[in-house]
């Protein structure tokens, strides 16, 4: 079975107050391993997989 990549895209919203409109409110971003990185935790299992596993 070939591999499969699938993006998912994380939206956050900003909500404000429109009494104040100073305080602004954003979602939590979702844990990630790496960073700073667009890879996920799939991803990084495979690519470990692949260089590891598959190499021996």
């Amino acid at each position: 079975m070939p591999m499969k990549i699938c993006v998912i895209k994380h939206v956050r919203k900003v909500y404000a107050c429109r009494g104040c409109e100073t305080a602004l409110v954003t979602a939590e971003k979702p844990v990630q391993l790496i960073e700073k990185s667009m890879a996920s935790p799939s991803v990084l299992a495979m690519l470990l997989t692949t260089k590891y596993v598959d190499g021996l």
